[in-house]
C-alpha cells in the first residue's frame, strides 16, 4: 500500500521533472527489497539453532567465561528448559 503511494508520486515527480526522481526510485526499490525479504523469511525461526543445534552447556560456560549475563542468549524459556545446563564449568569443552 505505501510502495503504490511512492509510485504514484513517483510519476507525478516525473511528470513535473523534478530533481527527486533518483531519490524516490531507490526509496521504491528498498521498500520491496524490505517486503520481499520479509515474505522469504517469515518462516524461519531464528532461535532454532539455539534449541535445537547448539549444546547449552557450550553456550553456558561461554557466558562465563567472558562474564557476559546468562539472559542474553537465552530467553526466559530457554532458561527453564536448560536448568540442567547452568552448572557447568566455565572451563567447559564439549
Amino acid at each position: 500500500e505505501k510502495i503504490e503511494t511512492l509510485k504514484a508520486e513517483l510519476k507525478e515527480l516525473k511528470k513535473a521533472g523534478s530533481g527527486k526522481v533518483e531519490a524516490m526510485t531507490k526509496r521504491i526499490s528498498k521498500m520491496e527489497a524490505d517486503r520481499r525479504n520479509k515474505d522469504e523469511t517469515k518462516n524461519v525461526s531464528l532461535g532454532t539453532s539455539k534449541i535445537n543445534y547448539n549444546d547449552p552447556r557450550v553456550t553456558v560456560a561461554w557466558c562465563k567465561r567472558f562474564e557476559v549475563p546468562i539472559h542474553r542468549p537465552f530467553p526466559k524459556t530457554l532458561l527453564a528448559k536448560f536448568t540442567w545446563a547452568m552448572s557447568v564449568e566455565p572451563d567447559y569443552e564439549f
